[in-house]
């Protein structure tokens, strides 16, 4: 389409303005091309308009350039709406209006930070108070989750209303205000292990009459096909929201960036709900300007592992990963994530919290990494290299686990790109007609061990990980931990911990790092192989830190879809 000669001047001189800038800020010494975000908590907002602006000029002063205030939490906005109740912690003025009003006079962006679906903690807050047909309905009927006394209720994204409702709030803030973007937070169902949800009865008609299927039969370890058909209609009901969402923000203004925090395993895949948030989707259709993963981890290699996984999943969109600045395992682990993140090709990052910002961890900030001024960068990089394809395995069959005749797994390297493992590994497989043998010889010095208790976190010890199921393409699958003191951890990835199997491990310290021997009945997996059925399995060792896999996977070890597989003899 040609341009009217109006319209050609108008981007003329837009594209004036943007050089001019370019030009001030270099003379200025600004380092162009990194976002560098924070999210600002309710409960960190000051009460009176002097604190929220000097707030701010912190902020500026240590070169971050982002903020993402939490306007919409527990169903109530901080500013006078008139499709919300305001929070009364704000009542009488517009914190918001203050803040994008300092920012801007800083040259800080402002992307207002929406909790979406999640609206009420310990009781059902104002919105599901005035309309409890709102409510997300777990398949027990009940609307709350979590442990008594501290139940979450959410909005179910399934209803055309809700989706009005947030439609008129992000045209409120997108209409009312000076701001850069809208950055949606919770857009997503409630965990699996906390309950299985999404079936208030008119999503169960909709999917019914749209698929034929009634959802109330469809249970996670048994049609894996249809339930992985009631996982994807959920899942589209958040994308459906996005979708509308995002239509309405660039309506009203098309400048407007949209970016959404989410979990790094938080996609669905087969029967494996996750979080029913299909982030990779929204990034290939153009849904979201930049994607925000929380990387969250006191383990340095873990951060990089899923920063890699997200990029990997996500190539064609720019990711800023979002940090974690509590519980720190050192003091200066915040500088060693922003690190971390531009080493695996992050053009930004995101800190949780300022409720965790504290004096000394900002100047930190500002004389380390952010010791140059910089504008926020779209740029979304080169992806990682391909993780290659899930390998597999044919298990012999032994009389007794001391028997000969193994088959040694090889191809270990590293999830976070350094290539093979770097220390000796041996391990392989057989089985009885009854169990699963693991035999394994881990070298590379004493192994770290410290975790003593049953279901406790072994696998933030040198650890040997199994993930093993007899479906190999459900997407579900139980994950064994032990570590050199032979304690075990055990999970099912819809129940968590609260799987217990009944198998062993005998392990011994040995001169140079330790062995052992994993043995696992088929009966606590549900039953013995059949005649050519694949197992989905993998293993994962962690060791000093560093992790690598059996199975070539970019970044982490939750990744279902590759896993390889076993076929047993």
């Amino acid at each position: 389409m040609l341009l009217s000669s109006g319209g050609r001047g108008l981007i003329m001189k837009k594209l004036a303005k943007v050089i001019a800038l370019v030009v001030v800020l270099a003379w200025a010494g600004v380092c162009l091309g990194e976002g560098r975000a924070l999210w600002l908590d309710v409960g960190s907002i000051p009460a009176d308009p002097a604190g929220v602006e000097a707030l701010v000029r912190s902020l500026a002063e240590a070169n971050l350039n982002m903020i993402f205030p939490q306007v919409f939490y527990h169903g109530m906005t901080i500013y006078p709406s008139k499709v919300g109740k305001q929070n009364p912690k704000f009542s009488g003025w517009d914190p918001l209006q203050v803040l994008v009003d300092a920012a801007k006079s800083h040259g800080m962006e402002v992307h207002p930070w929406l909790d979406t679906l999640y609206v009420g903690y310990k009781t059902p807050g104002p919105i599901l108070t005035e309309h409890p047909h709102w409510a997300a309905m777990g398949v027990d009927g009940e609307t709350g989750h979590g442990l008594p006394g501290a139940e979450r209720y959410w909005l179910t994204p399934a209803a055309m209303e809700v989706r009005s409702f947030l439609e008129d709030l992000v045209e409120e803030l997108a209409a009312n205000y000076d701001i850069a973007g809208i950055h949606f937070d919770y857009i997503r169902y409630p965990e699996p292990q906390n309950g299985d949800f999404g079936y208030e009865p008119a999503a169960q008609r909709r999917f019914r009459e749209e698929t034929g299927l009634d959802c109330l039969d469809l249970i996670p370890e048994g049609d894996y096909e249809a339930y992985a058909k009631w996982n994807r209609w959920r899942a589209c009901q958040v994308t459906q929201l996005l979708r509308q969402l995002r239509a309405k923000i660039r309506e009203v203004d098309p400048r407007l960036l949209v970016s959404a925090a989410v979990a790094p395993t938080g996609m669905p895949w087969q029967s494996y709900p996750g979080l029913l948030q299909p982030w990779a989707e929204w990034a290939e259709e153009g849904l979201l300007d930049f994607l925000v993963p929380m990387t969250y981890s006191s383990r340095l290699n873990e951060v990089r592992g899923m920063i890699r996984w997200v990029r990997s999943q996500a190539p064609g969109v720019p990711v800023y990963a979002g940090l974690q600045l509590w519980k720190l395992p050192t003091p200066d682990y915040p500088i060693l994530q922003v690190e971390a993140a531009r080493g695996e090709g992050a053009p930004g990052v995101a800190l949780f919290a300022m409720a965790y910002l504290k004096p000394n961890l900002l100047a930190a900030l500002a004389d380390g990494p952010f010791s140059e001024p910089a504008l926020p960068s779209l740029a979304a990089g080169e992806p990682p290299a391909s993780a290659g394809e899930p390998p597999g395995v044919v298990v012999p069959r032994v009389s007794t686990p001391a028997e000969e005749g193994y088959a040694w797994l090889d191809g270990f390297t590293f999830i976070t790109g350094e290539g093979p493992v770097d220390w000796p590994v041996e391990l392989g497989l057989a089985h009885d007609g009854a169990k699963l043998y693991v035999a394994f010889r881990l070298g590379g010095g004493t192994p770290l061990a410290s975790v003593t208790q049953r279901d406790g976190p072994v696998f933030y010890d040198d650890a040997l990980e199994i993930f093993i199921h007899p479906h190999k393409d459900a997407g579900l699958y139980y994950h064994l931990a032990v570590n050199a003191l032979g304690t075990r951890y055990d999970a099912h990835i819809l129940d968590g911990p609260g799987w217990d199997g009944n198998w062993q491990a005998e392990v011994r310290i040995v001169p140079d790092g330790w062995e052992g021997l994993v043995t696992i009945p088929f009966i606590s997996l549900g039953g013995p192989p059949e005649d050519g059925q694949e197992w989905a399995f993998n293993v994962g060792i962690g060791r000093g830190g560093r992790f690598a896999s059996w199975a070539p996977i970019p970044g982490i070890f939750h990744a279902p879809g590759f896993f390889g597989g076993l076929v047993f003899e």
